[in-house]
């Protein structure tokens, strides 16, 4: 399994802070670190949706938390929205 990642380093940025292309899993190893799947939720696509994940991830990073977003393999129209505990 692929997963595809971009790490909130600090800088801003308008793309998304994290992406990840993951099926139905409960943990992920990335670098030797384990990150749990809290949740998982498909919603629609919107082009402005990033900036939620992105302001998640600013503001819970101290908290253990990491927000990904990617779009449904399935169906392009729909986002899959997800929430990490590192």
């Amino acid at each position: 399994m692929n997963v595809s990642l971009t790490l909130n380093n600090g800088c801003r940025r308008n793309k998304p802070v994290i992406l990840f292309m993951i099926n139905l899993m409960k943990e992920v190893n990335l670098m030797g670190e384990k990150i749990e799947i809290i949740s998982t939720v498909t919603v629609d696509h919107s082009k402005d949706l990033y900036k939620i994940v992105d302001a998640l991830n600013r503001s819970l990073k101290r908290d253990d938390l990491m927000f990904g977003l990617a779009l449904d393999q399935n169906d392009q129209s729909k986002a899959v929205f997800t929430i990490y505990r590192t």
